[in-house]
C-alpha cells in the first residue's frame, strides 16, 4: 500500500520522488528559492526538479527523507529524531526534529511531528508517503478503481509551476471538487493534460476539538480515512497517471506570504 524502493540505495537517487519519508524543513515549494525573515533575506537551494531547479521543494537536496535518523523504540510504536544544522540548504539556526509513530489496539496509526531551535527559522514537516491501495506493483491499472471523498470546499489556485496564485477559491464547478466520492479513472485522465492532481486543499478552521477527515479514499478492500487535528490546514493531494500513479498527502500550515502566494510556513521562535 505504501510505496518505495526495495533497498537503501534507492532513497537517496534520482529517481526518488520524496517517496515514503518526512519531508522538511519546509515542505512544498518556495519561489525562487527566497524568504524573507525579520527584514533579512534568505536564499534557500534550488532543487525542484520539476520546474528545472528554478523554486525550492520539500526542504532542498537533503530533504529529511534523505537523512538517517536517531531511533528510539517506545511501548507501541517508535520515534526518529534528526539535526538539521544551521545554514544546512540555507535555512538558519540548528533545528531538532522528531516523529513519533504509534499504533493502537484499534490498528490506528498516529503521527506526532515536533520541531525545536536555537534561532528564529521557518519549518513545516510533513509525511510524505505515496499510496497505492491496490498495492505496489499495480500502477494505474489498481489506482484508477479507487474512489477518493476529499470534504473540503476551497482550494489555492496555482500556476503552471505549481506556485500558488495567491487565491482561495471554491471547488464547486471545477476538476478539483471531490465533495461527493468520484473514481479517479475518471478525473485523473482529464486534469492537467492527463498529469494528474497537483492540489491545495483548505481545510476549515474549527472551533471544537473533534478531528476531521482529511479525505476518504477507497477501493474493493481498503478504506482509507486519515484524520487531522484543529491546527492543520491544508491537505496536498496529487494523483499522477503517467508517472508515480499514486494518491500522496500531506497536512501543512498555511498564510499569504508577503508576495501574495499561499506558501506553507510556520514559524519557530
Amino acid at each position: 500500500m505504501i510505496l518505495g524502493f526495495e533497498s537503501t540505495s534507492g532513497y537517496d537517487g534520482t529517481d526518488n520522488k520524496f517517496f515514503w519519508g518526512t519531508t522538511g524543513r519546509l515542505t512544498n515549494r518556495v519561489k525562487d528559492g527566497k524568504y524573507s525573515l525579520d527584514g533579512k533575506l534568505y536564499q534557500l537551494s534550488l532543487n525542484d526538479f520539476g520546474n528545472s531547479m528554478k523554486h525550492h521543494a520539500h526542504g532542498g537536496f537533503k530533504s529529511f527523507d534523505r537523512l538517517n535518523w536517531n531511533t528510539q523504540l517506545t511501548d507501541c510504536g517508535v520515534i526518529f529524531s534528526v539535526l538539521s544544522e544551521h545554514a544546512s540548504e540555507g535555512y538558519p539556526g540548528n533545528l531538532v526534529a522528531s516523529v513519533e509513530y504509534t499504533l493502537d489496539d484499534a490498528g490506528s496509526l498516529d503521527i506526532k511531528m515536533k520541531a525545536f531551535t536555537d534561532a528564529k527559522t521557518v519549518v513545516n514537516l510533513s509525511n510524505h508517503v505515496y499510496i497505492n491501495l491496490a498495492g505496489h506493483a499495480s500502477g494505474w491499472e489498481g489506482l484508477q478503481q479507487h474512489t477518493l471523498c476529499i470534504p473540503h470546499a476551497f482550494y489555492t489556485p496555482d500556476d503552471d509551476q505549481y506556485l500558488p496564485t495567491g487565491e482561495i477559491e471554491k471547488v464547486s464547478g471545477t476538476t478539483k471538487d471531490f465533495q461527493s466520492p468520484k473514481k479517479l479513472v475518471d478525473c485523473v485522465p482529464c486534469e492537467r493534460d492527463g498529469e494528474g492532481y497537483c492540489v491545495n486543499y483548505c481545510i476549515e478552521n474549527r472551533k471544537d476539538n473533534d478531528k476531521w477527515f482529511v479525505f476518504t479514499l477507497f477501493n474493493k478492500s481498503i478504506i482509507l480515512k486519515p484524520e487531522y487535528k484543529p491546527k492543520q490546514k491544508i491537505c496536498f493531494c496529487y494523483c499522477y497517471r503517467s508517472q508515480a500513479t499514486v494518491l500522496s498527502y500531506f497536512l501543512l500550515n498555511w498564510r499569504e506570504s508577503w508576495s501574495r502566494r499561499v506558501i506553507n510556513l510556520s514559524l519557530l521562535l
